[in-house]
């Protein structure tokens, strides 16, 4: 069952739930209660106004709006927490730049010391590998968070498409 249904269904359930009552004179004063509580005991009629055909349907509406809203809140909330997501990945794409170049640097540093001789050679040529090694390791990084990025984009754009067509409703 849907929730429109139980929605509707719960604005009629205080229609189906009335029950007898009774009211008396016990004691001088006057008693209401659910079954007879003396003898002279006067049943009260209740009248229930049930709601027309056309308040029925103006509740149905009111209700699938609400459902309508309520989705698309959804649908809000989710793109937020993606956009939210795009963010961190940024940050996280500057940082892992920043540490590169961190380390780049300080890799340019040493290799500016390096003699002119062939131990000096030897060794700008291990410093050279290090950092060619240093940027694979941050560029698989780098690959990685950019693809998350065009796939989080992805799913944002599909969400404001998604909430740009309730908007039409």
């Amino acid at each position: 069952m849907g929730k429109k249904s139980l929605i509707i269904i719960g604005l009629f359930i205080p229609a189906l739930a009335v029950a007898d009552i009774y009211k008396c004179i016990v004691n001088g004063k006057t008693v209401f209660s659910g079954s007879p509580c003396a003898q002279d005991a006067e049943k009260i009629e209740l009248k229930v106004n049930k709601p027309s055909t056309e308040d029925r349907a103006l509740m149905e509406q009111q209700v699938d709006k609400w459902g309508k809203g309520i989705a698309r809140q959804k649908l809000i909330q989710k793109r937020d927490a993606v956009l939210r997501e795009i963010r961190r990945n940024q940050f996280r794409l500057d940082s892992l730049n920043d540490e590169m170049e961190a380390e780049l640097k300080a890799l340019r540093y040493e290799k500016r010391f390096a003699n002119n001789n062939l131990a000096g050679a030897t060794w700008e040529q291990s410093i050279s590998e290090e950092m060619n090694s240093i940027t694979r390791k941050y560029q698989i990084k780098l690959d990685g968070l950019h693809r998350d990025m065009d796939r989080l984009q992805r799913q944002a754009d599909r969400l404001a498409e998604k909430i740009r067509k309730f908007e039409e409703l």
